[in-house]
């Protein structure tokens, strides 16, 4: 398997604009810990936020023996339960 940049992204209803800044901070800083918690080592990591998106880029680190080593890239769709 290879070291490759890793790209996580979902697509959400319309967020409010006021709150992309701290939704997309919590989005990155969560997936970052959690990728720290598995000591999967990491380069630069860049975030991205929109009305209808967070997105998260994490660079490889080709010289760490823990770098992220993924499979071809994939898409997984997850559906939310609605609120009562």
């Amino acid at each position: 398997m290879s070291t490759r940049d890793y790209l996580i992204e979902i697509g959400t209803e319309e967020l409010p604009p006021k709150a992309l800044a701290s939704l997309s901070k919590a989005f990155s800083g969560e997936i970052l810990a959690g990728l720290k918690r598995l000591e999967l080592g990491h380069g630069d990591a860049e975030s991205f936020a929109t009305p209808r998106r967070l997105a998260l880029r994490v660079d490889s680190n080709r010289s760490s023996a823990s770098a992220l080593r993924l499979k071809p890239a994939s898409t997984v769709k997850a559906t939310l339960p609605k609120r009562r």
